[in-house]
């Protein structure tokens, strides 16, 4: 489907919500379909089913299969309807299968969302996350597209990549690519003793986890700048996510509990130290960007006295934030990746602020992490402001956060 034909059902529909929202529906079913229609008249293409047909490649699995459900999980949600897109899905359970350990031999790793190609040419689908939406970008890159024209570089031994078309997201590189690599080499760690790490330069964090959660001694971390390069051999662990709706109102992928608490069990043993100045009692400060809480000054006059501190987490470095959520007790702050750091503390409670402007769906991404590893959660639906989904929030929401705060700090 054109951008143009794209642009004029939208102005079309724009007067009205429920017709939008129908359109953007359809718009996304016509590109799954034509997404299957590629596969189905292309070899060049390989997916889960059809992992045998990769050239020059081995697959390997490992572990056992992993069923995710609500269980004894309960939280506390201020101001949104019962139930959330994602609660009948936890409640009737999601089923993972089993991971797998795929090992390429002479492949191309090409530009910097670490697209694959096997010997043979064929696109490996896994190094896009295994979703089709990524596929389409990826196939149909300039990079891919005009990669002959591109030098090829050749890249010794034997490596994996955590390149990956949302690797720039802090969410997303740990939950995906970090706990991917995390529970591979737990299950079959004499796979990777010889083997370099390869992350994109431009992201530093992604070397910063490696060093501080997977402790990967620098020498053995490939810094990347993209382009088109010849690896000998390429190990690329299953993602351990599955995705479940296509609806952008509900919520899209499940991920795996044990990969989560895998990455919780590793942040406890990291050789990392709190800030000098870290309290366990946070606020979480957005500066610049979207979701920005617009009267931060005044939840602090209330939060500060009791012992609360805020926080920047864009201006400290990863092993500081490892450090600061490993002894936190109550973390406040607006839905954003820097709360992914949940995953490191031990014990905290997260008051989430989301705008109410945002698909209720996204609310699932950090009561997931508190349900994974057990952890308090309260989720409050708050005025969302502007196209940036920037945060207001009213006396009474603040005297309620005050009031949860106390109690959760009270308890850890």
């Amino acid at each position: 489907m054109s951008l143009p034909k794209i642009a004029r059902d939208l102005r079309r529909h724009a007067a009205s919500i429920p017709a939008l929202k129908r359109a953007y529906a359809g718009l996304v079913t016509r590109r799954k379909q034509a997404y299957d229609a590629l596969v189905r008249r292309t070899r060049h293409v390989i997916d889960r089913t059809s992992l045998a047909r990769a050239t020059d490649a081995r697959c390997e699995a490992f572990g056992s299969p992993e069923t995710v459900h609500t269980g004894s999980f309960t939280f506390q949600c201020d101001g949104f309807r019962r139930p959330l897109p994602w609660e009948p899905i936890f409640d009737s359970g999601v089923t993972h299968d089993r991971p797998f350990l795929l090992t390429l031999r002479n492949c191309e790793l090409i530009g910097h969302c670490g697209v694959v190609l096997d010997a043979a040419g064929n696109l490996v689908l896994e190094s896009t996350e295994n979703e089709w939406q990524y596929f389409a970008s990826s196939w149909c890159s300039p990079e891919v597209l005009f990669r002959r024209r591109t030098k090829l570089e050749h890249l010794p031994g034997r490596v994996v990549s955590l390149a990956s078309p949302l690797c720039c997201n802090y969410f997303h590189f740990i939950t995906s690519n970090l706990a991917a690599i995390a529970c591979a080499i737990h299950e079959i760690g004499d796979r990777f003793q010889d083997v370099r790490f390869l992350v994109e330069e431009r992201v530093p964090f992604q070397a910063a986890l490696l060093r501080s959660i997977l402790r990967i001694p620098e020498e053995r971390i490939i810094l990347w700048r993209g382009g088109r390069t010849r690896v000998d051999e390429l190990l690329i662990p299953s993602c351990r996510h599955v995705r479940v709706s296509e609806d952008c109102h509900a919520h899209k992928r499940i991920h795996s509990a044990v990969a989560y608490r895998r990455i919780h069990q590793l942040a406890q043993a990291a050789d990392v130290a709190a800030p000098s100045d870290a309290s366990p009692l946070i606020i979480i400060e957005r500066r610049n960007g979207p979701r920005r809480l617009l009267n931060l000054d005044q939840l602090q006059a209330r939060l500060h006295p009791i012992g609360f501190r805020t926080y920047d987490l864009a201006s400290m470095s990863v092993p500081d934030q490892i450090g600061l959520f490993r002894q936190a007790r109550v973390v406040v702050g607006v839905h954003g990746a820097g709360l992914t750091n949940l995953l490191f503390s031990p014990r905290a409670a997260l008051i989430e602020l989301f705008p109410a402007t945002r698909s209720a769906g996204d609310t699932g991404y950090y009561a997931e992490i508190a349900r994974a590893i057990n952890l308090p959660y309260l989720l409050m639906a708050t005025e969302g402001v502007g196209p940036e989904q920037n945060v207001r929030l009213t006396a009474a929401q603040i005297d309620r956060i005050a009031i949860a705060a106390g109690r959760f700090a009270g308890s850890a």
